[in-house]
C-alpha cells in the first residue's frame, strides 16, 4: 500500500526541517553543543525527533530561542 503524497502548507514551506549541523550553523555554533543541549535537556531549544537516530529542528524555533535570550 502506497502512502500518499504529503501537502504542505504554507507554514511549513515558509519553515523547513533543518539538521543538526544546518541548525548549529544558523545559530553560530557547533553540533555538538546542539547535541550536548538535547542530551541535558535543559537548553528549551525545541527539536523535532523524526526517527530514533533523526533530529530536525523548526528554523522557527531556532529564532524563537535566540529572540528569548536577547537582551537590551
Amino acid at each position: 500500500m502506497k502512502t500518499p503524497p504529503t501537502v504542505k502548507t504554507s507554514q511549513e514551506a515558509d519553515d523547513p526541517l533543518m539538521t543538526p549541523t544546518q541548525a548549529a550553523d544558523h545559530l553560530n555554533m557547533s553540533a555538538g553543543t546542539l547535541e550536548e543541549w538535547r542530551r541535558r535537556g535543559d537548553s528549551g531549544l525545541r527539536f523535532v525527533q523524526v526517527t530514533a537516530r533523526t533530529i530536525r529542528y523548526r528554523r522557527s524555533d531556532l529564532d524563537a530561542f535566540v529572540a528569548a535570550r536577547s537582551r537590551g
